[in-house]
């Protein structure tokens, strides 16, 4: 999680991600895959509960430096609001 920054008005203390459903999936270069799907979630003081969806757009891209680096950003919509969670070093 070191890594991983979170959109702040995502709610990610009540909330849970129970999994990711793909829509599509392409690869865009040798290096890079971006897709679309939905992201299944419900809220942790409720686990047995619904799960919602929301909708998202994801890009992986898998970068060379002095080591192998995944950069990855995963974009949804909830309620109206957009949210972006990506690696800290697409900041």
């Amino acid at each position: 999680m070191a890594h991983l920054k979170l959109n702040t008005k995502w709610p990610h203390r009540e909330r849970w991600v129970d999994s990711i459903e793909w829509n599509s999936l392409s690869m865009v270069e040798p290096n890079a895959v971006r897709g679309t799907g939905k992201l299944w979630w419900g809220f942790r003081s409720d686990t047995a509960g619904v799960l919602r969806d929301e909708i998202f757009q994801a890009e992986l891209r898998l970068l060379k430096a002095k080591r192998l680096n995944l950069q990855y950003m995963l974009r949804f919509e909830s309620r109206g609001a957009l949210y972006d969670i990506r690696n800290a070093s697409q900041q």
